[in-house]
């Protein structure tokens, strides 16, 4: 995928791309296809599980381990346009599958990435890139993500807190 100079001017402004059909039907259930076997995994390292004791909440590091999850990461899709924003070679500083059950478990509080990128992992810049591939159907109800378009010109702030995007009402919600 080649972005165009309206896409990088987007990105510029905005701090986001969304893309819908990026991948096929096809493709995305091959992705699913694999949860199950990677969430059994009890011994993965980067397997976070709910209070509950049951659910997956996270898995850290499947492109390490499972090779249709390796392929997804360096996928030309993927890699490709996030090179053109950066105009570099790139890496993967994180992988994570986020399998959250709806409804269920610990919420993930409003965070900005980029803090825990600083405090937990050292990197001073804040010029990384988070791609995410949507597996499931997202909307405004059930979306995993929410989105202040912007704020990425803006300092690292430690506290996301809901008074403060109250206040701004900037919230997107992406859907496909």
């Amino acid at each position: 995928m080649q972005l165009t100079s309206e896409h990088l001017k987007t990105y510029a402004d905005q701090g986001y791309l969304f893309f819908t059909n990026c991948f096929s039907k096809t493709e995305i259930e091959r992705l699913k296809s694999e949860l199950p076997s990677i969430y059994k995994k009890k011994d993965t390292p980067g397997r976070i599980i709910e209070a509950d004791g049951q659910n997956v909440r996270m898995v850290f590091g499947s492109h390490t381990s499972n090779e249709v999850f390796r392929c997804l990461a360096h996928h030309p899709r993927l890699v490709k346009p996030v090179m053109q924003i950066l105009g570099t070679s790139v890496y993967i500083h994180q992988h994570s599958i986020n399998a959250k059950v709806a409804l269920e478990g610990d919420v993930f509080r409003w965070h900005q990435d980029s803090t825990y990128h600083k405090e937990q992992d050292g990197i001073l810049r804040s010029n990384l890139v988070v791609s995410m591939v949507f597996l499931d159907e997202v909307n405004e109800f059930n979306g995993p993500l929410m989105i202040i378009p912007g704020s990425h010109k803006e300092l690292i702030m430690n506290d996301w807190g809901t008074d403060f995007l109250i206040k701004r009402r900037r919230l997107i919600f992406p859907t496909i």
